[in-house]
């Protein structure tokens, strides 16, 4: 076993050739006297700090210095020509040895690290450095510088366990961080993690059924009856898992064979085992266990810190994904009661609009008869009544369409100076009614042929014109529109090539009553108004802002408003919608 001699090296004889010398100091060059030589090679390797060993080819020694002797713990005599090197290597490696020792003796392989047994039968590990010597007759040794790594490899050891505790806890957070994962698949990963940290043969996890009041079996590796395993189901205070979950205590077993209250018989392989509780706070969820199939191995003392540290973040794990779940039940319960909902709106909305229509056109056939002063008055009353109450099935059934995500827009070819002045045309008369200032002004930056959805655009605008001119009194309503980005390329927004988009910002500025900022947060939720009042005031169904809301967040843009309240200043909201630019 050596450090790195030159790989054939010739060795001297036990004597030595010395000149001999006159007694008037003169030395004749013929003249030679042989005595016992003094063997340099032993010297030299009896005082190195290192410990060395010559073998023949077959491992029986021929030489070992004191460093050697103290390291191993046998004595110079007790080994030449007694042991073998075969003798004092770790029973297991010895075959790994022989393969080693061939290699050698071909002048191959010039390192290597091993496990050896010392004279007190404590186990090591070496690192083993060997270097071939071919002797005058040919014959051939081995000799071999040997390094005790075990306080090494018990630190690297332990670095890897860390490193390995810190993976596995990195990963439990993670999935903690995590909105939507595999609970299984982080949990098989947490129970592999740690049977590698400790070295383990078999991990397991199970977790608390409260309604069976049992442990369910969720995760095993390792262990070789699987159908077992996962028929088995600990009872509560009952066996190994049963105490851990009853005492919320980590349970830590020399060998389970042994133990008087195990109840899982079929496991006859395990014997270092260790139970862990999964706890948050003081409630159980479940247990996480590892056993040994070798008897001689034990848990130390920091693997049962950092298995307890595993099983608390498993915990969370497990509480995490439970209430994720939970969520996600109450979350599609709840879409699907309103899509339920909205299927319901639509429908009834549908079959309240045929007779709504028919009732329309009687009226307005009844208006086109010659009627007296009174009939003419009541027929006028069921014409506006109707259309009142059509514009509200005409909201809710546009609200129900946008919360089921039936709303598809279009994109086509239109020009926004005359889709803005059908809509002023439309709403002009009321404004006029009411004696107010009606205006509309676009930058001169602003396109005018325009890519998008111009009904939908101009119902945005009708929602917003109509409000700001039902809550004004006096003064004016005024549209403003205007570029909130440059024109961008784009390839997705229609079919045609080269397109470009551009961001629009529309403002509608009222001299109304304003809003106050308590109330401006309500203004874009369904069926709601700032103030109730307003609504037996002015009518509506609360629906307006809402439908436009759904429909900017359709054209990826936003809407909102600014008012400082009512006392007569008025209020302004805006939108942006993202439109194409027609080549």
């Amino acid at each position: 076993m050596g450090f790195g001699l030159a790989p054939d090296i010739v060795i001297n004889q036990d004597v030595m050739i010395t000149p001999s010398v006159h007694q008037n100091g003169y030395m004749p060059d013929s003249a030679v006297a042989v005595r016992p030589a003094i063997n340099f090679d032993h010297y030299l390797m009896d005082h190195l700090p290192q410990a060395i060993s010559v073998t023949d080819e077959h491992g029986r020694y021929r030489y070992v210095n004191p460093a050697f002797e103290i390291l191993l713990g046998y004595s110079r005599e007790a080994l030449i020509g007694k042991y073998t090197s075969y003798d004092i290597v770790y029973p297991p490696d010895r075959d790994r040895l022989k393969m080693l020792r061939a290699r050698q003796i071909r002048g191959e392989g010039k390192e290597y690290e091993i496990r050896a047994v010392k004279a007190n039968g404590t186990v090591i590990d070496v690192v083993v450095q060997n270097a071939r010597m071919v002797q005058e007759d040919g014959a051939i040794n081995l000799i071999f510088t040997v390094t005790d790594v075990t306080e090494r490899n018990i630190r690297e050891a332990e670095l890897r366990r860390r490193n390995m505790l810190l993976e596995a806890l990195n990963r439990t957070a993670l999935a903690l961080a995590s909105q939507q994962f595999n609970l299984k698949e982080v949990l098989e990963t947490i129970v592999h993690r740690a049977l590698e940290m400790c070295k383990a043969d078999n991990g397991f996890l199970y977790l608390v059924d409260v309604e069976k009041k049992a442990l369910t079996p969720t995760i095993q590796v390792g262990i070789y009856n699987t159908e077992q395993f996962w028929a088995y189901r600990p009872r509560y205070g009952s066996g190994l898992n049963g105490t851990v979950w009853a005492t919320g205590q980590t349970f830590v077993i020399d060998d389970y064979q042994t133990w008087p209250f195990r109840t899982a018989t079929q496991f006859t392989k395990h014997h270092a085992t260790i139970g862990v509780a999964l706890k948050l706070g003081k409630q159980v969820i479940g247990v996480l266990g590892l056993s040994h199939n070798d008897p001689k191995q034990r848990f130390s003392q920091d693997e049962v810190k950092s298995l307890e540290q595993i099983a608390s973040l498993a915990a969370l794990v497990v509480n995490n994904a439970q209430l994720y779940n939970s969520v996600t039940q109450s979350r599609d319960q709840a879409i699907k009661a309103s899509k339920a909902k909205s299927d319901f709106i639509a429908v009834v909305s549908h079959e309240l609009r045929t007779p709504l229509n028919v009732i329309l056109g009687m009226a307005e056939l009844i208006l086109d008869t010659p009627l007296s002063s009174d009939q003419r008055e009541f027929a006028n009353l069921i014409d506006t009544s109707g259309k009142s109450l059509l514009e509200i099935i005409n909201d809710i059934l546009d609200f129900s369409k946008g919360e089921s995500g039936k709303i598809k827009l279009v994109s086509e070819r239109f020009e926004l100076d005359a889709a803005i002045n059908r809509v002023v045309a439309m709403l002009m008369p009321k404004a006029h009614e009411k004696n107010l200032s009606f205006e509309t002004a676009i930058a001169s930056d602003v396109p005018m042929v325009l890519l998008g959805d111009e009904a939908r655009l101009r119902q945005i605008w009708v929602n917003l014109l109509n409000n700001a001119i039902k809550f004004t009194a006096v003064g004016s309503v005024q549209m403003k529109v205007m570029c909130a980005t440059t024109p961008q390329s784009v390839t997705h927004l229609t079919n045609l090539p080269n397109a470009k988009q551009i961001e629009l910002r529309f403002e509608v500025i009222d001299t109304g009553i304003g809003v106050s900022g308590a109330d401006q947060p309500k203004l874009f939720q369904p069926f709601m108004q700032a103030d109730y009042s307003l609504t037996r005031q002015f009518g509506g169904t609360g629906l307006g802002l809402a439908i436009s809301k759904q429909l900017v967040e359709l054209m990826n843009g936003q809407i909102g408003m600014c008012s400082e309240g009512i006392d007569g200043r008025g209020s302004t909201f805006w939108f942006t919608v993202r439109l194409g630019i027609a080549a």
